[in-house]
């Protein structure tokens, strides 16, 4: 992931993981869009397989996790 101050930089990419990995059974996390609910609340809303039923003939499920801004850097918080 690359942390930037601005639109114009400057950027970095010192974070320790990517925002968003596959995880527990959550498998080839994608299309990833960010949204905020009426109460202000930022959240994340992807696709993804569950695994074990991963690729082709198997469906990406719709997923929704929210995003905690407070450290300065976006965090996936469930």
């Amino acid at each position: 992931m690359v942390h930037c101050a601005s639109a114009l930089g400057p950027c970095d990419s010192s974070a320790a993981a990517p925002l968003l990995a596959s995880h527990e059974r959550v498998a080839g996390p994608g299309g990833a869009s960010v949204f905020q609910d009426s109460p202000g609340t930022f959240g994340l809303a992807y696709h993804a397989y569950v695994s074990p039923n991963v690729g082709y003939p198997a469906s990406r499920l719709l997923f929704t996790a929210a995003i905690d801004l407070r450290a300065g850097r976006p965090a996936i918080v469930g």
